[in-house]
């Protein structure tokens, strides 16, 4: 939590005092779409690496592709775990309000649970975002997500994380952007198992926690 408020302040004091700084920046993780550029963001720090790429569709909505590459578990950020999921992301602006921005974002497709054992399944991952321009040079973001993730293997095993967002984009220049994303939230992971001896289940319940930061170059 400190090193997150930290980092937030550092992008604050960035805005504050930078000169020069374009006044329409590629916005990634707020409510509005991208315009007419193209861009792809890459992040990293807690609990994950990311890739994301987006690009204009149909007005007020961007689609793309995401990568994910977990090296700590989503919820409690245990370590010796390794994830990864990837596929398709669209994001879909639904409000303006003057300045401040409002939208829905949906990332799904295919993820692997690679260690200690395999598993297989899919992500589904919503999320409400909000932006909040700050003078014109960079915003302030937030929102709620959930980045929901089941696995099969010898029974279901489902990552129910809900995390409540906030972040910073900088505008460097029109087609530069740096980011700092912090997320907290409960976390439930339930694992169920069928078997000869009949049904067995449990349910943990935990702390979930992202904090990364990155860099949005356009195209």
């Amino acid at each position: 939590m400190r090193k997150a408020l930290v980092a937030a302040a550092v992008l604050v004091s960035l805005v504050t005092f930078s000169r020069g700084a374009a006044a329409a920046g590629l916005s990634l993780f707020s409510g509005r779409t991208l315009g007419s550029s193209s861009a792809v963001n890459v992040s990293a720090g807690i609990p994950d690496a990311s890739l994301v790429y987006l690009t204009p569709y149909a007005g007020n909505a961007d689609w793309g592709a995401f990568v994910r590459l977990g090296y700590l578990t989503p919820i409690g950020s245990h370590g010796d775990n390794v994830w990864t999921a990837f596929g398709g992301s669209y994001k879909q602006n639904l409000r303006n309000y003057g300045k401040y921005n409002m939208g829905l974002q949906i990332d799904f497709g295919p993820a692997m649970w690679l260690s200690p054992d395999f598993m297989a399944g899919f992500t589904l991952g919503p999320a409400l975002l909000i932006g909040v321009p700050l003078k014109d040079v960079a915003t302030l973001d937030f929102g709620i997500g959930v980045p929901f993730m089941i696995f099969f293997k010898d029974g279901v095993f489902v990552n129910v994380p809900i995390g409540f967002k906030m972040g910073c984009e900088f505008f460097v220049d029109q087609s530069l952007t740096l980011n700092a994303n912090f997320e907290i939230g409960p976390g439930i992971q339930t694992f169920s198992d069928t078997g000869k001896k009949g049904t067995k289940s449990a349910t943990n319940t935990d702390v979930y926690a992202l904090f990364k930061v990155g860099i949005t170059f356009g195209l």
